[in-house]
């Protein structure tokens, strides 16, 4: 049994949500105080604007449904959710002994593999939380909410460098973005992360678009008023956590008319998927195709036909 306050549990199941696959949280909870309770969580939890997730919260269901179709919902305890299966689970501590043994625990499963397997070396139980829900997880969640998310408007509100450096070290979060207004000229989009081993918050240049054409994984990203000479990029593997990355950078300045600008991209590889990139730089936007490794098809006859 683990025991922990609801935000950081809710907090390990959403990284859950965003790296697993096919991946499903269940939220037990005993009363619909709780369910509101645990929902204005999510809600704080979650970034504010321009948040990609899908809330529901009305009196036929409760969940948080992620782009990847991942899923937290939150469930009644009781005989009515027998059956309901899910890879991790947040348990209200008033949850009766003989549901979590009856009800509970038989349908938590193990982490589903990409070909529609379930891994044999999962132990779903490392993701069973027990957590006590009171109101005051609501007040606590509340200072995450600005955190998460700052609009361009609301940016002179931020929190510092070091508020947020603090923060990151407290919720130990590894991801956020952050829409910012540079020099009034233009929206950009970022993405920022605590670097556990150096112990600074990064930043870098997130795409505005990313579509899947013929297997191929298409990045586009802004470079407004960079010219293509000052834009480089190479690929770095970090030896440590045998992780490759495509680097672009690039900047330009010019103080006659006050106008500056840069291109940040660290943008990670998986290897395993992709064996090849190519990079276009043409009229401000910069273009990644990243190939996917093209696997035999295997030999599967029909004998009938023969």
């Amino acid at each position: 049994m683990i025991l922990i306050e609801l935000i950081k549990a809710l907090q390990e199941q959403m990284r859950f949500c965003e790296r697993e696959h096919n991946y499903k949280c269940g939220v037990y909870i005993t009363t619909e105080v709780n369910k509101d309770i645990a929902m204005k969580v999510l809600n704080n939890l979650f970034p504010v604007v321009g948040r990609e997730v899908e809330i529901r919260n009305n009196n036929c269901e409760s969940f948080v449904r992620y782009p990847n179709g991942n899923i937290i919902r939150i469930v009644r305890a009781n005989s009515g959710v027998r059956g309901q299966r899910f890879n991790g689970v947040i348990i209200d501590s008033n949850v009766s002994q003989e549901c979590i043994n009856t009800i509970i625990l038989p349908c938590l499963m193990p982490l589903k593999l990409e070909d529609g397997t379930y891994s044999k070396y999962d132990n779903p139980r490392l993701r069973e939380y027990y957590c006590y829900i009171s109101r005051e997880d609501v007040i606590e969640s509340e200072k995450y909410k600005q955190l998460v998310y700052v609009s361009s408007s609301d940016w002179r509100f931020a929190p510092t460098d070091n508020e947020v450096k603090r923060m990151l070290q407290e919720q130990k979060m590894m991801l956020f973005t952050i829409d910012k207004n540079r020099n009034g000229c233009r929206k950009e989009k970022f993405m920022m992360y605590f670097d556990e081993n150096t112990h600074e918050v990064m930043t870098y240049d997130a795409p505005v678009v990313t579509k899947e054409v013929n297997n191929d994984k298409v990045m586009l990203y802004e470079a407004w008023g960079i010219p293509k000479d000052m834009i480089t990029y190479e690929t770095e593997f970090v030896n440590k956590t045998k992780q490759t990355y495509l680097n672009i950078k690039g900047e330009f300045k010019n103080e006659m008319i006050g106008f500056e600008n840069d291109i940040n991209v660290h943008l990670r590889v998986d290897t395993d998927i992709y064996d090849g990139y190519e990079v276009y730089i043409e009229d401000g936007l910069i273009t990644v195709v990243l190939h996917e490794i093209k696997n035999e098809a295997p030999v599967f006859r029909d004998y009938r036909a023969v």
